[in-house]
């Protein structure tokens, strides 16, 4: 048998074509090569003397790989039927003092196929082993190399196993045996050695088609050693075999995450996406929550029992204000269930035997645990909360009635002996309240979209049934929740349509149809106060409300300019207003004034009135009767009245507001008793008028409050305290607390609204890193994450332009990159990252909430400026080309700002990283970024990591070699891409060699 088989020499390796020689050059230095090893063989030299001899044809400097050094050697070697030791020993020589390469000898050896001789075999075996903890590579040209040779010596010593085990024990038992255990125990020291098993985990990535002869022969031997009962295999070898053809990448370097033992991170997440956007759909909900799992390294039955309990502390702080406790309910037992159901279906594990979820089942487990969070939400609930949670969860098929029935016995134990309290703003258990509201909203949406003119008197009815009390904050929670809001509001403005036609028709009974105009006017402005126009209203709707909305109603503290509504005003048609309002007996009746029309003038009417008022044609007495005449024959009016009142006040001086916001006060004193029992329903439709014109009285101008205390409206926050006074404040009761309480949150929405995203991520690192414990680190942390994802895009881009250059250059604050403090900013900057990576691959639509921040533009102009800035000089031309097609195992994308945001970062890191040689607190921190980028990320870190400048990380192992591993160093490229694996060949080799130097 040949020692040569089909495969190339190694001059044919295709990294070695960068060196041209002339090809009868280098047949001369083999030929010469070749003879020196005959005359060292004839006369017996020592490997010194080898040594000195191989000088005269191999200069200094110059590889014998390029000769086919190893080659020559062994082929002369092994002529005979064992083994010649002196001239093995001269490879042995040349290995040492760097004449071959280790890649280039473990290809030989590789080659040699006469397994017939079992001597020379034995020999090869034992050579092997004499320098297989050593193996490394010296320069650039073999790391490449080095893996395909790992990948050909374990594929040759499981051909010695098998060709020994086929002749086993027909042949000779004893030197099969030896030969056995030899190649068992070699195959067991390579796959035991991180480093060599890194090199074969890039060959398998590299060579598929290798690796795929490898897995075949492993399971050639596993089936001839289950046939040849006779022979006991070695203990080691069955693992051997199983790691080698299972080789995952989670399997043979794990990351070995721990889970935090207590999290913050959800229950502060829910509760800014409460605020920020209760209507969020299914898909972005479940999207951060995976972003959660995957950063935090949750299973999924921890994912659920954190959701839930973070829903049940938000529910217990909403137990005390009748407005917010309907919200919260609605989401807690109806988005929650349908939220776990398109988790499950995503990533959930179904028993066998039936259809429920096995991760459910124990999330519950462990909630039962918190059993005083579960006696205090039923006690303010009135409820069984578990109980509650679990019954749609039933009907959605992901428990059973078997655990229903188990957890209810479980709880009701410790639930009987609770004293349930009556619920702040709903009647009756929280939970049946909320899921009757249910089929209520289908009702309604049903009844609007029936016959107008067969059902006005009961529509008119059901309108100002729901318009009373905390019955239209519960069917409004219940629609939000449902993503059925923009669906309800649609409805009403058809219904505000037809009403309006209605009252326009010539012979038609009028009061009934401008009542209900009156009043779905009044829902309809209620909710788009609450709500905003552009989470509720379709951009270019044509109805006369959403023309309304967008000319003249103040909204979210945006004013119109006072002139542009009157614009909207008919001379004629304000002066027949005028008219009829100063009679003694006013009444639509007597007039050819459409609701729309009043609607659209009485802007026009006020300022006049207004105007006289103030030049004294009128009197208080006069003024305050037109007012009340106003508000009781429609009340949308006194609305529409309010609206011009305060863009007007918006521009005025301080000192010429008093008459204009007495004119508002006016239309939310106390109606006349006898008046509202005479007029159908004009108590409700009064009590919906006065909230939304109280919330306009707040905006405009707010009552005084003490220096310590805050009124909180829908979108701003009112206080005497500096800015940074408030934030503290926060800062200090989420110490106390322990978590992030949903009042909290809108002096946080107000604090961004109102300063930017830079002086808000700034203030929020600040004061994390004021912590000194790792517990108080890792809860602000969680924190911060959650109230940055109000808008977390600019904040990321802030946070990674503004806020880490300051701690990286600055020297002052240099000071601060110490531990825990430098890994916990690494930590966060990294949530951070793939939050707003998740963020901007997965909310396709617009915000409900749009803000502008000068700041913010500020960054944009920032990253687009900078967009195509080189990350390093040093790097190759194809880096870009590498990068740029970076894989992913889904179809997320590193979109821009994030991906120029990172671009700049890394571009310090990388000045930063090498500065001068010496470890510094940047080096440590920039180690720590990348380690976090890898543990989170998981499959995506390579995504983050696409415009990592190619010098960075054998910068870092050079300084910091004990913090690497091939755990890591495997995660931190594209190994399906040509240059990604030759990034992490070279690394693995560095690290090889820091790990092989003495120590001095």
């Amino acid at each position: 048998m040949s020692y040569y088989n089909e495969h190339a020499s190694f001059t044919e390796v295709p990294v070695f074509n960068v060196v041209k020689m002339d090809a009868s050059k280098i047949t001369s230095k083999t030929s010469s090569l070749k003879a020196l090893i005959l005359k060292a063989w004839r006369e017996r030299w020592t490997d010194i003397q080898w040594g000195i001899n191989i000088k005269t044809i191999l200069p200094r400097g110059v590889s014998g790989d390029l000769y086919n050094l190893a080659d020559c050697i062994l082929q002369q070697a092994m002529i005979g039927y064992g083994a010649n030791q002196l001239i093995i020993s001269y490879l042995k020589h040349s290995l040492a003092s760097h004449l071959v390469s280790y890649a280039a000898v473990l290809q030989r050896i590789s080659k040699f196929d006469a397994f017939h001789k079992p001597h020379c075999i034995l020999s090869l075996l034992e050579f092997l082993e004499s320098f297989l903890d050593n193996i490394t590579c010296r320069g650039k040209m073999e790391e490449e190399v080095l893996t395909y040779a790992v990948s050909s010596i374990i594929l040759w010593l499981l051909q010695v196993y098998h060709y020994s085990l086929s002749k086993y024990p027909s042949s000779n038992p004893i030197q099969c045996q030896e030969l056995l255990e030899k190649s068992t125990a070699l195959l067991n020291s390579i796959v035991n050695t991180d480093f060599l098993l890194g090199m074969f985990y890039l060959a398998k990535q590299s060579d598929p088609d290798e690796y795929n002869e490898v897995t075949k022969k492993c399971q050639e031997i596993t089936a001839y050693m289950m046939m040849n009962t006779q022979f006991k295999a070695p203990v080691t070898i069955h693992d051997t075999l199983q790691k080698i053809c299972n080789m995952d990448i989670d399997k043979i370097a794990p990351l070995n995450n721990k889970p935090e033992p207590v999290t913050h991170c959800l229950q502060a997440m829910i509760a800014i996406n409460v605020l920020a956007n209760p209507g969020a759909d299914l898909q972005q909900l479940s999207s951060q929550l995976l972003m959660i799992k995957r950063i935090k390294g949750y299973s999924l039955s921890r994912l659920y029992f954190e959701l839930v309990r973070a829903c049940f502390i938000s529910l217990n702080d909403s137990s005390k204000d009748a407005s917010k406790q309907p919200l919260w309910a609605a989401f807690t037992f109806l988005k929650i269930p349908q939220l776990i159901k398109y988790l499950h279906n995503l990533c959930g594990t179904s028993n066998k035997e039936s259809e429920y979820s096995i991760e459910l089942v124990e999330a519950f487990e462990k909630l039962l645990q918190c059993y005083p969070l579960l006696d205090i939400v039923d006690t303010k609930n009135s409820c069984n909360s578990v109980v509650s949670l679990l019954e749609p969860l039933v009907l959605l098929n992901i428990v059973s009635d078997s655990h229903l029935t188990y957890f209810r016995q479980k709880r009701e134990n410790k639930d009987v002996k609770l004293q349930k309290l009556e619920p702040t703003g709903l009647l009756g258990s929280v939970p049946s309240f909320i899921t009757t509201a249910e089929p209520t909203l289908a009702g309604i949406l049903k009844t609007i979209g029936g016959d107008f003119h067969q059902i006005q008197d009961s529509l008119y009815d059901m309108l100002c049934q729901i318009a009373g009390g905390t019955t239209l904050d519960t069917i409004l929670a219940v629609a939000t929740v449902e993503s059925k809001l923009k669906l309800l509001v649609s409805s009403l403005i058809k219904l505000n349509e037809f009403a309006l036609h209605a009252a326009s028709e010539k012979g038609a009974p009028q009061s009934k149809a401008i009542h209900i105009f009156d009043i779905s006017f009044l829902i309809l402005c209620s909710i788009v106060q609450d709500y905003g126009a552009d989470t509720v209203l379709e951009e270019k709707g044509d109805s006369f409300f959403e023309n309304w909305v967008r000319d003249c109603m103040v909204q979210k503290g945006v004013y119109k300019r006072p002139e542009q509504i009157l614009q909207k005003c008919d001379e004629q048609i304000v002066d027949i207003f005028i008219h009829h309002l100063s009679a003694a007996e006013f009444d639509f009746k007597n007039t050819n004034l459409k609701p729309h029309d009043l609607c659209s003038n009485v802007s026009g009417v006020i300022k006049e009135v207004l105007f006289a008022w103030e030049q004294g044609s009128l009197s208080t007495a006069d003024v305050k009767r037109m007012l009340d005449s106003l508000r009781t024959k429609m009340v949308s009016l006194a609305v529409c009245a309010s609206m011009w009142l305060s863009s007007y006040i918006n521009v005025l001086h301080q000192d010429a507001i008093l008459k204009p916001l007495n004119m508002i006060q006016q239309f939310l004193l106390p109606q006349n008793e006898v008046e509202l029992l005479q007029i159908d329903n004009l108590k409700e439709r009064v009590i919906l008028m006065c909230k939304i014109i109280r919330k306009l009285q707040y905006d405009i101008h707010p009552p005084a409050v003490p220096k310590t205390k805050a009124i909180m409206i829908s979108h701003k926050i009112i206080s005497r305290q500096p800015i940074l006074e408030q934030l503290q404040t926060v800062w200090e009761d989420i110490k106390i607390r322990g978590y992030l309480h949903i009042d909290a949150t809108h002096i946080i929405e107000s604090l961004l609204n109102t300063t930017g995203p830079v002086w808000f991520v700034t203030n929020l690192v600040k004061e994390t890193l004021k912590f000194r414990y790792q517990e108080d680190l890792d809860r602000s942390v969680d924190i911060v994450i959650a109230m940055l994802h109000l808008d977390i895009e600019k904040c990321t881009t802030a946070l990674l332009l503004h806020v880490l250059p300051e701690y990286l250059y600055n020297a002052k604050l240099c000071e601060e990159l110490v531990e825990p403090q430098s890994s916990t900013l690494a930590k966060l900057s990294v949530y951070c990252i793939y939050a707003a990576l998740e963020h901007s691959n997965g909310n396709k639509s617009v915000s409900s909430r749009k803000r502008r921040h000068d700041d913010a533009e500020d960054i944009d102009t920032i990253v687009s400026s900078r967009k195509m800035r080189r990350l390093n000089d040093n790097t190759s031309d194809n880096t870009g080309m590498y990068y740029s097609q970076g894989s992913s195992s889904s179809d997320v994308i590193l979109k821009q700002p994030l991906l120029s945001a990172l671009e700049i970062l890394y571009t310090s890191f990388s000045h930063l990283a090498g500065k001068n040689g010496d470890v510094t607190p940047q080096t440590h921190f920039i180690l720590q970024f990348l380690i976090y980028v890898v543990q989170c990320g998981q499959e995506r870190a390579q995504l983050v990591l696409q415009k990592l400048p190619s010098e960075l990380v054998p910068t870092l192992i050079k300084a910091l070699p004990d913090y690497f591993n091939i755990s890591f160093i495997l995660r931190l490229y594209d190994l399906n891409t040509a240059y990604g694996r030759k990034d992490t060949a070279r690394d693995l080799c560095l690290m090889r060699n820091m790990r092989l130097r003495p120590d001095l």
